[in-house]
């Protein structure tokens, strides 16, 4: 089985007052073993929430105030220090929205992660939208009720492009490498999970107006600040962004949502677990009040009915708004498709030139051990050749081996004069 170090999350967050506490205490009580936060110069009451759990000693706050959209940079540092400072076996990557549990809800996300096979280094996480109601403002957790299944069609009618980009979950190992997003990392993966071994996210992107709407306008103005980065066409913050702007963003979002009154919604599947789970959750929470909070019914959202109407009126391609992605959706995916299989060579290549350099190290050494070996010889032969030089000196020095050398001269002629060789 995998190396049984701890299991420790990642979070970049920044104005995430209306659910980090039920975040942190979810995945706590799912046997996260330690959070790495960075906040992004919140200022609506996250840092302070988070400060008291760093002093719980449950998590560490670190402080990135730049929104120059650095979420990969940033991530990858968290994550890097988890494998390589802290020893974790696994790394999750989060985002304060999403609650990662074990597909089979009898057992903890941690109990699944120490189960799951060696061989496996990453693993797509899939990834299912939670709602409420609409709501003008404050928490929505005390209300979730609906699992979004609704089909690309549906989808598009509410000015939404797809179901989320499923996640993924990486193996603590030196040199990680986490992409924008959270949604790819540098190591080779797995598709899916063993059978009874999987995991999914449960997501909640559509929270109150006043907190999409804070969303939406950090969203653009970080990437108008980062020209270095050119999000997608489709990119969906982007285009509610520029709905925004126009004015026609609120009944979008309000649509979004099943009608208060509808008990069956197309395309919905009744879902508390959430809810129910983080009620239950107040009785051990690290922080019960902060937990407790959130967990209000939300209120209902005000004129209602009339920005339902008001969508109904502009239509899913309201000003030509959405002619950038609103195209052929096969074409899109054989895109992603293409660069998922040029990810996975790239992994590949980096993998082989990881071996041909551990191969070339190897000869390097050797060659190295064979330089000093001949290094040495040559030193004692020098070092023998100073004595042999010093001792001829001193012989040629002496008056009685000068007179042998010279009476040996003489015999050596005499002998050749009486053989015939002068």
């Amino acid at each position: 089985m995998a190396a049984q170090g701890p299991i420790i999350l990642t979070l970049m967050v920044r104005d995430e007052v209306d659910i980090i506490a039920a975040m942190i205490e979810h995945h706590l009580a799912q046997g996260v073993d330690h959070i790495i936060v960075t906040d992004n110069a919140s200022v609506d009451g996250t840092r302070e929430i988070l400060a008291k759990y760093e002093k719980l000693g449950v998590l560490e706050l670190h402080d990135d105030p730049r929104h120059e959209k650095q979420q990969s940079e940033v991530v990858t540092k968290m994550a890097r220090r988890a494998a390589e400072e802290l020893g974790a076996s696994w790394v999750i990557n989060a985002d304060a929205d999403e609650f990662w549990v074990a597909a089979d809800r009898t057992r903890t996300l941690a109990e699944v992660l120490r189960e799951l096979p060696d061989d496996i280094q990453s693993l797509r996480i899939p990834v299912k939208n939670v709602l409420a109601s609409a709501t003008e403002k404050g928490p929505v957790l005390g209300g979730l009720r609906w699992r979004d299944e609704r089909d690309e069609e549906a989808l598009r009618a509410v000015g939404l492009h797809a179901q989320p980009t499923p996640n993924m979950l990486v193996r603590g190992v030196p040199g990680l490498e986490i992409a924008q997003g959270n949604h790819f990392s540098n190591l080779p993966v797995t598709e899916e999970a063993p059978e009874r071994l999987g995991v999914e996210v449960l997501h909640v992107p559509f929270r109150s107006w006043e907190r999409y709407e804070t969303r939406v306008v950090n969203t653009g103005e970080g990437y108008l600040a980062s020209p270095h980065l050119k999000p997608s066409p489709r990119h969906h913050g982007m285009r509610d962004y520029r709905w925004l702007k126009a004015g026609v963003l609120e009944p979008f979002y309000v649509a979004r949502f099943p009608a208060p009154d509808d008990t069956k919604p197309a395309g919905f599947v009744e879902d508390t677990w959430l809810t129910e789970h983080l009620t239950e959750l107040v009785k051990t929470a690290k922080l019960p009040d902060e937990l407790k909070k959130l967990l209000v019914k939300p209120a209902a959202f005000p004129n209602e009915a009339t920005l339902r109407a008001a969508h109904a009126e502009l239509g899913p391609g309201f000003g030509g708004i959405e002619s950038t992605w609103a195209g052929d959706m096969t074409g899109m995916q054989a895109a992603v498709d293409q660069l998922i299989q040029q990810r996975d060579e790239h992994v590949m290549q980096i993998e082989g030139m990881r071996y041909a350099e551990g191969l070339l190290r190897a000869e390097n050494d050797e060659l190295k051990s064979r330089v000093e070996s001949l290094t040495a010889a040559l030193e004692l032969t020098r070092k023998n050749l100073e004595q042999m030089q010093g001792y001829t000196a001193r012989a040629m020095g002496d008056r009685s081996v000068r007179l042998g050398l010279a009476a040996g001269n003489v015999i050596r002629r005499v002998r050749g004069i009486v053989r015939g060789k002068p």
